[in-house]
């Protein structure tokens, strides 16, 4: 009987994780795309304004590259780590 409760406690357990992730990852994917196209239309608009040269253009590439893959790893790889518990997340008492 105690044994069945306490499966029971650990099922909704799992269950609250799973949700609590993928709604993070959904959460994830809209910041992504929202800062990623902000970003975007940022560097646009910097090289369009200042009619850099092919260096200029590089600089901005690479600067553009970095921060749409960090934030790639920051809001869509990291809450799949936590989905797939590959990464340690929510310790039960805390889910509790």
């Amino acid at each position: 009987m105690i044994l069945q409760s306490f499966h029971n406690i650990q099922d909704k357990l799992h269950k609250f994780y799973s949700k609590y992730y993928k709604r993070l990852l959904i959460k994830g994917l809209m910041f992504f795309t929202l800062f990623g196209v902000l970003f975007l239309f940022f560097i646009l608009s910097i090289e369009y304004y200042l009619w850099l040269n092919s260096t200029g253009r590089l600089i901005l590439f690479l600067v553009f590259l970095g921060v749409e893959l960090y934030l790639l790893y920051y809001y869509i790889i990291k809450p799949l780590l936590y989905l797939f518990k590959i990464r340690r997340g929510l310790s039960n008492k805390q889910a509790s």
